[in-house]
Order: C-alpha cells, then structure tokens, then sequence
C-alpha cells in the first residue's frame, strides 16, 4: 500500500512548509504543483530538503488530474493536501497505522474534521467546525475502489474533482468531531499566507485581508456557518 497526497498551490508561502512537513511522515510521495507563485513558495519549499517532494510548475489548476491518473485502480490512498490545510502529524500517525492495517480498505472517502480559522496565534485556533454544517471533509480517497471508465479519469480536471462530483459507492466514513478525528485540519482559508500581502506591523498568524479567488461573500456562505470553536495549536505548529 502506497499513501500520495498532491498539493496544489498559489502564493502559499507563510504556511506552506509547515502545511508539507506536517504530512511528510504520513506519505510516502507528495506531489505539489505550483501554479506560477510570485512569492516565495517555491523557495519555501525547496527549504525542506525532502525527495518525497515531487515539485512542477502549472500553468492553470485545471489539467492537473494527470498528475496522479496513474495511481487508479491501484493500492494507494491519495491525499489531496492544499497549501492552507495544516494536518494534525501526532494523529496522522495514529491514522497511518489504520490504513496500513487494513481498516478502511473497504471504503473510497474518509471524511476528515476541519476548522475554518478566522482567528489564529501563537497558542490558539478559532473558526467554524465542519462538524456543524461547514463545506469541507478533507480530501482522502481510496484509489483501489475507483475503477477504469470513472469520472475521475479526465486528464482536464482538477485534480481529485472527478472523484468529489461522482461517487464510488455508498462506503463513507461518517464525519466525528474534531477532537475525535485522526484525519484532522486547520483551514486556514480567512488567513493571509502570502508575504505578498503583509500588512505593516501585522505578525503573520493574525488575521489580514485574504485576496482569495473566490468572494469574500462566497467563501463566507461556504466556511463561515455553524458553531464557532476554538482549539489548540500546539499539534499543528512546531
């Protein structure tokens, strides 16, 4: 059994390393595509010194499902992992040990447990559970259970969407708490993690204005509903 996750980026550089290496123990690959930063990602993340980090260059986020078409039908979980997802590494472990014996062989989704952090210091996390009604589950797939002729197939796709539009069967995980969950996240989607867009005298683990590509009144509707939490850092950060 193989574990591969595919991280695809843009203008990720504050948190990006600590996004990788969080997951590097959990994967035996990464493959992080880079569409065209203009900060210091790239640089970031050659800093990690890792060959399982396999870098290349995107021109677009669409067309990047060729890079793990290969891994279809075979024995491999894949992990999609983006640059604002920071993975708890103590209760990856614990899950790792779960998938390398068998324990979800039989399923092709875990849904994992995110917070959608609007608040974010050296010590604590603060935003909106998934577990109450938040879009997002994280993205970990059993290849195994996705035969030829699916969706996911499409080389034009963006990377793991063919698998989020259509699914395999009814063998998904049901969502736990975020403190009960192995596959769990901060999502640091109303964070700034470019240096691009500091604000003078601001640290970067306060909340500044996030120049997203989506509205700031869509990705409010999608993340920011349901109970508001708050969690310790200190798994995430070190």
């Amino acid at each position: 059994m193989k574990i591969v996750g595919i991280c695809l980026i843009k203008n990720e550089d504050l948190y990006i390393k600590q996004c990788l290496k969080n997951v590097l123990d959990f994967c035996d690959k990464i493959i992080v595509l880079d569409n065209l930063s203009s900060d210091n990602t790239v640089k970031e993340i050659k800093t990690l010194n890792s060959q399982k980090i396999e870098l290349h260059s995107v021109n677009s986020y669409l067309h990047t499902n060729k890079f793990i078409e290969k891994y279809y039908s075979t024995d491999t979980w894949v992990l999609g992992v983006d640059g604002d997802e920071i993975y708890d590494p103590i209760y990856l472990k614990e899950f790792k040990k779960e998938l390398l014996c068998g324990k979800w062989n039989d399923y092709w989704h875990i849904k994992g447990a995110q917070i959608n952090v609007f608040e974010l210091n050296d010590k604590t996390a603060k935003g909106h559970s998934n577990e109450f009604g938040c879009r997002g589950c994280g993205k970990l797939y059993n290849f195994n259970q996705v035969k030829k002729g699916h969706k996911a197939f499409l080389p034009n796709c963006e990377r793991l969407h063919g698998l989020c539009v259509d699914s395999i069967n009814d063998k998904r995980t049901t969502l736990l708490s975020f403190e009960e969950n192995n596959l769990r996240f901060l999502h640091l989607c109303f964070i700034n993690r470019s240096s691009n867009n500091i604000v003078e005298n601001k640290k970067k683990y306060f909340i500044v204005p996030n120049p997203a590509s989506i509205s700031e009144k869509m990705k409010l509707e999608i993340y920011a509903c349901g109970k508001v939490v708050e969690t310790n850092t200190i798994n995430f950060f070190n």
